[in-house]
């Protein structure tokens, strides 16, 4: 799953991204229980970030 290369879309991220980019944040953060919403979020935020939406 690692190796999964983000897809690039000007207009909006993919849930997919979205979701594989969430993960990344959780294991990073050494896989906690309940913060699902937060990694979303903080996935979306750096997407946005990174000028993902124009």
């Amino acid at each position: 799953m690692k190796n999964r290369i983000l897809q690039t879309n000007h207009h909006e991220p993919h849930r997919e991204d979205i979701a594989f980019l969430a993960y990344l944040i959780w294991e990073r953060e050494e896989r906690p229980d309940g913060r699902d919403a937060e990694y979303w979020i903080q996935a979306e935020t750096q997407l946005w970030a990174r000028g993902w939406w124009s």
